[in-house]
């Protein structure tokens, strides 16, 4: 067994093409098919970037906190790369990233590219999905005082290539160099498309015709749709778009009456409020009537963690102000973990640099919008989508999900549907025209594959084999 660290691969297009400045089409689609001309360089350029490959393609010192845990897997080798794809001339921006390649077959497994989102909204490393349910080992906060790596049974690269980029820039170890970062939709699906043509580029000499997918989780619904998009229009193909818990449209008043008719229906307040709440806040949400209800709920739930109903919050903070969700989640072991010297050098970080898992910042000055025709679009590309959502998430609730999808218009192919797994309930689905899957996920909350391993691996790979749970209503499914 050897845990293989690449520190620094080749950046073979680091400096061959130039990043958006600004938010207009023309300029991001000139940039984009020079990124694809790139790959048909000559092939001189071919062998110079293969020599590079062999030469930096070296086992370095691992994190042996991961060697260790990691090694009880059973598994022959791990391949995992943390580096950075620089975007910009002017103003550069170094997007970091970690890749844990598919210990079947790397070269033909599909690959995944995953955006992050919560829990704090936006703005939070993707680094959370790598250390909590979807790489190949899980960080535990109780193990001894400083929390540690165990390997992780449900492990989504067995089969596929994971790559988490940490968007936008801000978070993880993603930075800028001046100026003033750009936070809105538009340019985060600039450089996650940008992002995504360099990577591909980059280790174009180690694929052969691997399927593409995107994952987005909570605001990166907004994202990922716009992404798939400006990847269509320089003839960059994308097999599926599959989101967790995702906010696709921001639009305030309908999230809000979306998120307190869920809460509502778990008895999270009082039916006193609920009255208030119906006769002032249907159409304004900003009102003084409306806000006093903002705030008494908010009271009332601060130590009810909404991103996953099942869970008590441990924070004792007092009331939260409007820009700001309870922390219910103690994060701060992994990102001492991150932030430490001996980590940093072994990723070949800058050591004055510090790891933010959620940088709250973005989260107040985001500027976010709906993206139902982006999304609209991509599916009659003919681009499949699966919703993947917790049906215990009280901030980006299943009611919502149902509202936006309403009023896309878009027609049913069949009714709300009973799934199982192991013999047992494992939530409900329904497709509808054209190419969009809706599943339920019971007792699991706003990031379901922490809770829900197995069976979010499961859902996925049915997705990617173009399979759907609700093919055969009622029919057990059991995992080996």
């Amino acid at each position: 067994f050897f845990f293989l660290m690449i520190r620094r691969p080749p950046r073979s297009t680091q400096s061959r093409s130039s990043a958006a400045s600004d938010v207009y089409k023309r300029q991001v689609l000139v940039m984009l098919k020079q990124q694809m001309t790139k790959r048909s360089n000559s092939l001189r350029t071919i062998i110079l970037v293969c020599c590079l490959l062999s030469y930096f393609v070296q086992s370095q010192k691992p994190l042996e906190a991961l060697k260790d845990y990691c090694a009880e897997l059973g598994q022959d080798k791990r391949e995992i790369i943390v580096d950075e794809i620089i975007l910009g001339n002017t103003t550069k921006r170094s997007i970091s990233y970690v890749a844990v390649f598919s210990q079947n077959k790397p070269e033909t497994d599909p690959i995944i590219f995953w955006i992050s989102g919560g829990p704090n909204g936006p703005g939070c490393t993707s680094l959370l999905a790598f250390s909590k349910g979807v790489g190949p080992c899980n960080f535990v906060e109780d193990k001894g005082e400083t929390g540690g790596w165990e390997p992780n049974q449900h492990d989504f690269t067995q089969n596929a290539t994971i790559v988490f980029l940490e968007l936008p820039v801000g978070v993880g170890f993603s930075s800028q160099e001046s100026g003033t970062e750009k936070w809105d939709f538009m340019h985060v699906s600039i450089d996650a498309s940008l992002t995504i043509m360099k990577w591909l580029d980059t280790f174009q000499l180690r694929l052969s015709g691997n399927k593409i997918y995107l994952v987005g989780e909570n605001w990166s619904g907004t994202v990922l749709p716009r992404t798939v998009e400006l990847l269509y229009e320089v003839k960059q193909p994308v097999e599926g778009m599959i989101f967790f818990n995702a906010e696709i449209d921001s639009m305030q008043t309908h999230r809000y009456k979306a998120k307190y008719d869920f809460m509502w229906g778990y008895q999270l307040y009082n039916r006193e409020l609920r009255e208030t709440l119906e006769q002032n806040c249907v159409d304004d949400i900003v009102s003084p009537s409306c806000k006093f209800v903002h705030e008494t709920i908010k009271r009332i739930t601060q130590k009810v963690n909404l991103f996953d109903l099942s869970d008590q919050c441990k924070t004792s903070e007092e009331f939260l102000t409007d820009y700001k969700f309870v922390k219910c989640k103690d994060y701060n072991l992994l990102s001492n973990y991150f932030n430490s010297a001996n980590v940093k050098f072994e990723l070949g970080k800058d050591p004055t640099q510090t790891f933010d898992i959620c940088h709250e910042e973005i989260h107040i000055l985001y500027q976010q919008k709906s993206a139902r025709v982006h999304l609209l679009n991509v599916l009659k590309f003919g681009v499949p989508a699966l919703f993947i959502n917790g049906n215990m998430d009280a901030e980006y609730p299943l009611t919502e999900v149902f509202r936006w999808i309403k009023s896309l218009k878009m027609s049913p192919n069949n009714e709300w549907r009973q799934y199982f797994f192991n013999d047992k309930l494992a939530g409900h689905t329904v497709s509808y025209q054209p190419n969009l899957i809706l599943a339920s996920v019971r007792g699991a909350g706003g990031n379901p594959y922490t809770k829900k391993g197995a069976l979010i691996k499961f859902l996925l790979q049915n997705f990617i084999d173009g399979k759907t749970p609700d093919s055969q209503p009622c029919l057990l499914y059991t995992s080996d």
